[in-house]
């Protein structure tokens, strides 16, 4: 995923980039421009946390809500699986790649350092998003 903001700003567009094509990605992950953060969970799953979409964002704009994205739906309706107040700071979402299988950790709450999530990929493949 490529990150593009216009002269630095908080706010980015989300791309899928091919290496080996050296082009964006045919029928990717493109996000348009908002105040965003995603990761690769697999190949056509992403864990996003975006102000992008209909009361996703805090009152200071940042990400309210981390989403489970699949390739060929669109992110404003992708699964959340974890969201805060609209009057705290930001949702954030880091997957763990260093252990089998991959977790997901979030903050506590917003200003306190990141602890390990109950969700995991494997719980998040369920329909219901393992909640």
């Amino acid at each position: 995923m490529l990150s593009l903001s216009r002269r630095g700003s908080d706010a980015v567009t989300l791309r899928e980039f091919d290496i080996d094509a050296k082009a964006f990605a045919r029928e990717s992950f493109v996000l348009p421009e908002a105040k965003s953060e995603a990761e690769w969970i697999d190949p056509d799953t992403l864990v996003l946390s975006s102000s992008y979409g209909r009361d996703m964002a805090t009152t200071s704009g940042y990400a309210r809500t981390v989403r489970l994205w699949r390739r060929g739906t669109v992110a404003d309706q992708a699964t959340v699986i974890f969201d805060i107040a609209a009057d705290h700071g930001s949702a954030r979402c880091n997957v763990d790649h260093t252990v089998a299988p991959a977790r997901s950790t979030r903050p506590a709450s917003a200003g306190q350092h990141p602890r390990p999530s109950r969700w995991s990929p494997a719980k998040l493949s369920g329909s219901n998003g393992g909640l």
